[in-house]
This record gives structure tokens, C-alpha cells and sequence, in this order.
């Protein structure tokens, strides 16, 4: 194995990691109010809405789908009968 290539040298180790320090704000959080209840009762019926009309969408999808297996299932049914008056 004389012709074999020389091996190539380890790379260098890398320093350690630097610890930094974490900065403080500049200028004080905010603090929030308190919460309006009027508001999330609000959010609340919005997200009751959403999901209403989520789970409505998802039942015309699933209506969707079985009508789709119903056309494909039909068209194969139209293409078979072609095939056969073809080869008649």
C-alpha cells in the first residue's frame, strides 16, 4: 500500500463557547390592563363561529368525497361497458 494517499491532518479543536450576558430592556415592560370581560366573551362566540363553521365545512368535504367515489366508480363502470361494446 505504498501508493496509498498520505492521510490528511485532524482540523484545529474550536474554542469553547463564549457566555454572554443577556441584556435588560431598555425601558420597562408594559404593563397590560386587565382583561375586559365584554371583550372575550366576544372572542369567545367568534372562536364558537369559527368552529361551528369549520365542522360544517368538514361534513360538505366528507359529502364531497362520497360523491366523487360515486362519479369514479360510475365512470369506470361507463368506460367498461365501452370496452366491451368495442370489442364486440
Amino acid at each position: 500500500m505504498a501508493d496509498a494517499p498520505p492521510l490528511l491532518p485532524l482540523p484545529p479543536t474550536l474554542p469553547p463557547p463564549i457566555s454572554l450576558p443577556i441584556p435588560q430592556p431598555t425601558t420597562p415592560l408594559p404593563k397590560w390592563q386587565r382583561r375586559d370581560r365584554d371583550v372575550l366573551d366576544h372572542v369567545e362566540g367568534l372562536m364558537g363561529t369559527a368552529a361551528t363553521a369549520l365542522l360544517r365545512q368538514q361534513g360538505v368535504m366528507r359529502e364531497v368525497a362520497a360523491w366523487q367515489v360515486k362519479v369514479e366508480d360510475a365512470m369506470r363502470d361507463m368506460a367498461r361497458v365501452l370496452e366491451e361494446d368495442r370489442d364486440v
